[in-house]
């Protein structure tokens, strides 16, 4: 399970949580709260099985310091953790803040001994986030522990926002340790004190307890010698053994009891000396490397038995005790002293064991006295004072100081044994006590760790500026007590203001923000002030210049001991990419919900993941239902091998396009086109994929539909070039109509009725209306009377039930069913055409959409008649008089416009308007080059202005005709008319005075003209297609091979043509029958076709069983590449031929020929060498190609 795939918050709710654990583990004071917190709820975010802290011990061991885990899973809280691995593979890794994630233990290559640790642990997957502390001790960040998630149960792949997530909470975890430091330091080499039962401790020291065992009475030489102790108790001198490795008393003669103020000896080997201080505890430790080298150390110490001091000479040596473990022999001689003041005792004692170094110089410079801390530090040398500095200036200028009598102090760099360090000094002229001159008192203070995290201070202060630039952030504070508000610079950039202007009081600050935030900050900040309650929240800020920033504001108190706030702090990120994201982020994903298109993503089990709404209407499911479903279930089972095959193709290339039918919830099929995208992961390994769906069904649909309109349409079209031929005889074209109408719908009969007065009249009528022709019905009393005074169809399903209709009529005639739809002549209904049936319901929309178009027929030959006769009577009359002329343009079904010389239109008729669509008011006054119009050519190229004929007829003075232009109006429709111009002259004059331009509207004829271009394409197509196998003809053979033939004579390239024989196919026929050999045919053409694959190349069907392949450009050698994948197509679909005598499948032979082509050769020559070569295929055995070149 990933955050990706299953977590169910969404990013801003994720993002909510992570600010809820950073406030909580803001709230604890103490470690232990503060990292069981950060663990329990990342475990709860992740949806994991465990997730730990891992704390490194100083003893290079780890220990597990917090821990959630589910109740199924082994606790590992406090377990101490030995990992050989880790200091030397992950150590640097961690240190420099990368991040590990091992997905699964037993397959991502990772170390043996990683691997056993992590079965140990029942662990299948994990996530590691280093936590990093940059501190006051460190110039760069250090590894303080690891920040863990554990996936037990199973492995998993982690993803991008999980890691994001791990790191977000080490980051909390690292500020407020951070924070911590202040008041209880964490050290970064050592684990925090956490609360322990007392029979409990982090670490096991192996402790010596000499209480319960017998006392030692003899121990070795470093020479190896025995040294009897009881011999050492004879002595009155205090003889004891140290042994420093455990801080214990080893063994002590009686004369040393007193001096320890012990009663017994096992008194005093009982005692627990590991607290001594940490100088004490060094100077010890070096004591055991120079007992090592044999030497013997001699120093004095004060005892206080009974509360009085005595002084005793200490003369160190090594000895050889349990095991062969060295320890300290001490052997003390008593020396008097005078009486000292407590006060001074315990001042010597502090300088002896105090890391402050104090030196005493002579006024010359030269060492008087060191204590042992400055002795460490330097050596027991006899430098002078102003040699120790590394800048030799620097000494110089004490010296001077101190002649002065004034104080020296500085913090400057010296030469000790540990090299040049950082020492914080000061420099004081005193007298000697001993002999009353003037010395140099020195203390002096080791501050090289101070420098360093100093410099690492200003350093991270300058990489969190840095960061806070780029990542928007300001911080600010307050302080309550004084009004003071300070804001750093990034925080001026964010809210615009002018850094000149420097911060703003509380209300200036207000007025920065929009006021719906101004109210909500100000709310926040007073309960700051009052109950010191922190925030976070986010708000808009109004720039100068008036644009919107979005800002997570995040808001804290400082309380006094006393519980006030003293002062308020907090950050200001400028968040308003993220709010961009996050807007568009849900505007995407309520889109993608509410898409009309379906969308699924499915992983690689072929399993829907998730399904938008409209892919679940899609297949018939409730979104939920289809989760876990495989897609199979959703496709009819003969089509599931065209979709394997389509996801094989988008494994290979990434992307696909598939049809196929689908399969509903309740049983029905429909058709669906799928796109398929390729799902990876960040790291390129394939998850899935996307899957995008429309149902196509409709289209499918209609395209059935359109194949069968076809088909009718070329039966219309025939009607209507007879139509055409026989106008303007309407009689004769009400014959055709009422013919082909009848023919068309499959009715039993066809009527056109015509309008005379209150009655319509059988005017044309064919099939069981034949003998009615010249019936006159009344308007009120039929159904074709409705149809003329609403012009709207009429459909009768049955005359028996309908009382629209004549039914004494309809019973006389024999009719059942009929339709009635208006003819029209300029916008008047003047009749109507039915057809009839006299079987009840028996037509169909599609038949009423035909009777519509022959109907259209009609009232275009109505025109036309009408038009004839009015243009025959209106001509006769034109001479007679200037009103009868404009009578005959006014009702002209052509188009006239009368145009000056200048090209200005100065009169048009209705017609013009009409087919134009413009109004007078638009065309008087301009030139055809002025109107706004978009005019092509046939060819659809554009129609420029100037080339109008009535322009060109101005200019030149002659006529033009039947020029065809089409025009493009403003309702988006293509109107066509054909031009005519003619020039006007004066008497005696060349140059025309004006021109009449005529055009008729033949967009009708143009789309007439259209369909039967497309259906002589469709001829062809035909005539070039061999019947059976689909493939390319004898006759498309011929006109290509010519066609190749002289295109690749004058490039002298080469042609190859193969001649493919079925081998042995007429026994084929009769084994296993001719329509078996017809389907053999198909199957052997359409894998041969499949294997010649260039667009250029043709593969036909030669004739009977065999093929050619007309293969331009291609070589010998090409061709036979062709070959044998033909050969191997064919072989592969294993056709079973008993009766063959090469195999038991069918088999093919092929004769190859190649030739440049030439004018001395011909394409017969190609033919004949191929032939020769098939020929001698076959003599050789068949099932083989033979190739001849020329």
């Amino acid at each position: 399970m990933s955050t990706k795939q299953d977590f169910s918050w969404s990013l801003e709710k994720i993002l909510e949580k992570l600010s809820e654990i950073a406030i909580q583990i803001n709230e604890f004071g103490d470690l232990e709260s503060i990292l069981q917190c950060a663990v329990a709820e990342t475990r709860v975010l992740l949806q994991t099985d465990r997730v730990i802290i891992y704390r490194f011990l100083p003893h290079g061991d780890s220990a597990v310091l917090a821990e959630s885990v589910g109740g199924e899973w082994q606790r590992i809280l406090g377990k101490q953790i030995y990992d050989p691995c880790f200091e030397k593979t992950w150590v640097k890794h961690y240190s420099q803040g990368q991040t590990s994630s091992i997905a699964d233990i037993n397959s991502d290559h990772i170390p043996a001994c990683d691997v056993e640790l992590l079965d140990r642990l029942q662990v299948q997957a994990n996530l590691v986030v280093p936590i990093l502390l940059d501190g006051k001790q460190q110039q760069s960040p250090k590894l303080w522990g690891l920040l863990i998630a554990h996936q037990c149960r199973s492995p998993r792949q982690w993803e991008p926002l999980d890691i994001q997530i791990l790191q977000h909470v080490a980051v909390q975890l690292s500020l407020r340790m951070r924070q911590l430091e202040s008041h209880h330091p964490v050290l970064p080499n050592q684990p925090p004190q956490l609360e322990t039962a007392p029979d409990q401790t982090v670490t096991n020291i192996e402790k010596v307890n000499h209480q319960n065992s017998l006392e030692p009475d003899s121990a070795s030489s470093l020479s190896g010698d025995i040294i009897h102790l009881r011999a050492f108790d004879l002595l009155q001198n205090p003889i004891w053994i140290f042994d420093i490795e455990h801080w214990q008393m080893w063994w002590a003669n009686q004369a040393s009891l007193y001096l320890w103020n012990a009663a017994t000896r096992q008194e005093l080997t009982s005692r627990n000396f590991s607290d001594v201080s940490e100088s004490t505890r060094i100077r010890l430790q070096s004591y055991l490397q120079q007992f090592e080298q044999g030497q013997t150390l001699s120093e004095r110490s004060t005892f206080y038995p009974a509360g009085e001091p005595v002084s005793v000479g200490c003369r160190c040596s090594g000895i050889r005790i349990d095991g062969g473990r060295l320890a300290m022999l001490v052997q003390g001689t008593i020396e008097t002293v005078d009486r000292i003041e407590p006060e001074t005792l315990r001042s010597i004692e502090a300088l002896r064991h105090t890391t402050l170094m104090v030196s005493l110089y002579s006024l010359e410079g030269l060492l008087l006295l060191q204590n042992p801390a400055a002795l460490r530090c330097y050596g027991n040398t006899d430098n002078a004072f102003v040699s120790r500095f590394v800048d030799d200036r620097v000494g110089e200028r004490a010296m001077a100081v101190l002649k002065s009598g004034e104080v020296f102090s500085a913090e400057t760099q010296v030469i000790t044994l540990a090299g040049i360090r950082w020492h914080e000094m000061d420099v004081r002229c005193s007298n000697d006590p001993v002999t009353g001159n003037p010395m140099l008192l020195v203390n002096e203070k080791d501050i090289t760790d101070r420098q360093q995290t100093e410099t690492a201070l200003q350093q991270s202060e300058a990489r969190l500026s840095e960061a806070q630039r780029v990542a928007h952030i300001g911080n600010w504070e307050w302080d309550v007590i004084t009004s003071k508000i300070t804001w750093s610079p990034q925080l001026f950039e964010i809210v615009g203001r002018n850094r000149a202007l420097g911060e703003p009081t509380y209300e200036e600050n207000l007025q920065l923000y929009h006021p719906e935030s101004a109210k909500q900050l100000h709310l926040v900040v007073q309960r700051a002030l009052t109950h010191g309650q922190p925030y976070l929240l986010r708000l808009r800020i109004v720039r100068p210049n008036g644009s919107i920033r979005h800002t997570e504001a995040r808001g804290q108190a400082e309380l006094n001991g006393e519980g006030q706030v003293i002062r308020l702090f907090g950050t200001s990120q400028d968040i308003t990419d993220l709010v961009k994201a996050e807007t568009e982020l849900r505007e995407m994903s309520t889109a993608l919900a509410n898409a009309v298109e379906g969308i699924s993503r499915l992983d690689v089990f072929g399993r829907y993941i998730t399904v938008n709404q409209a892919y679940a209407n899609i297949a018939g499911y409730q979104p939920e239902e289809m989760v876990g479903m495989n897609w199979q279930k959703t496709v009819v089972p003969d089509d599931c091998d065209r979709m394997m095959a389509a996801y094989q193709k988008m494994l290979a290339e990434g992307r696909v396009e598939v049809e196929a039918r689908g399969i509903r919830k309740d049983g029905s099929i429909f058709y669906k086109q799928w796109v398929m995208l390729a799902a990876y992961d960040s790291q390129e390994r394939f998850i899935g994929h996307h899957c995008f769906m429309k149902d196509i069904t409709d289209r499918k649909q209609a395209e059935e539909s359109l194949q069968q309109e076809f088909q009718r349409l070329a039966v219309v079209i025939a009607t209507q070039q007879e139509i055409a031929i026989r106008n303007p005889n309407l009689d004769a074209v009400m014959a055709v109509i009422n013919d082909r109408t009848q023919k068309l719908i499959g009715a039993d009969g066809a009527v056109i009725e015509m309008l005379e007065g209150d009655e319509l009249v059988y005017r044309s009528a064919s099939g069981i209306a034949s003998d009615y022709v010249g019936l006159r019905m009344k308007v009120g009393t039929s159904l074709s009377g409705k149809c003329i005074a609403t012009g709207q169809i009429m459909l009768c399903d049955d005359s028996e039930t309908d009382a629209r209709v004549d039914q004494s009529a309809c019973q006389r005639i024999g009719i059942r069913s009929l339709v009635v739809v208006p003819l029209f002549y300029q916008d008047d209904r003047v009749g109507v055409l039915k057809v009839l049936s006299a079987t009840p319901f028996a037509f169909t929309e599609s038949d009423i959409q035909t009777l519509q178009l022959m109907a259209g027929f009609m009232a275009g030959s109505l025109h036309l008649a009408s038009e004839f006769d009015a243009k025959n009577s209106l001509l006769s009359q034109l001479q007679e008089s200037e009103e009868r002329y404009r009578s005959v343009i006014t009702t002209m079904t052509e188009g006239v416009v009368l145009q000056l010389a200048d090209g200005q239109i100065t009169a048009c008729n209705a017609s013009a308007e009409k087919i134009i669509g413009l109004t007078p008011d638009q065309m008087m006054g301009l030139k055809s080059i002025d109107l706004d119009w978009r005019t092509i050519r046939e060819d659809g190229e554009p129609f420029p202005g100037e080339q109008h004929p009535a322009m060109i007829t101005l200019r030149t003075g002659e006529a033009r005709s039947n020029v065809v232009m089409g025009i493009h109006k403003s309702d988006q429709t293509l109107t066509w008319i054909s031009i005519n111009s003619q020039p006007l002259f004066h008497l005696n004059q060349s140059q025309p005075y004006g021109v009449v331009t005529t055009f008729a509207d033949i967009t009708e004829r143009k789309q007439a003209e259209e369909i039967l271009k497309n259906r002589a394409e469709q001829e062809r197509l035909m005539a070039m297609t061999d019947g059976l196998t689909q493939v390319a003809n004898r006759r498309c053979f011929d006109e290509r091979l010519e066609s190749e033939w002289h295109r690749l004579m004058d490039g002298k390239q080469q042609l190859s043509l193969i001649m493919l024989d079925v081998d042995y196919f007429k026994r084929y026929n009769d084994c296993y029958g001719h329509q078996a050999g017809d389907i053999c045919l198909v199957e052997v053409a359409k894998a041969a076709a499949a294997a010649v694959r260039r667009s250029t190349d043709l593969f036909v069907r030669y004739g009977g069983e065999e093929f050619a392949a007309i293969l331009p450009n291609t070589d010998a050698a090409g061709a036979i590449a062709v070959a044998e994948s033909m050969r191997d197509a064919i072989g592969d679909l294993a056709i079973p031929h008993e009766q063959s005598d090469v195999s038991a499948i069918l088999t093919v032979s092929m004769g190859i020929a190649s030739m440049v082509p030439s004018t001395g050769k011909s394409p017969d020559e190609l033919i004949a060498t191929a032939d020769r070569a098939l020929y001698d295929a076959k003599r050789q055995g068949r099932d083989r190609y033979v190739a001849h070149t020329r």
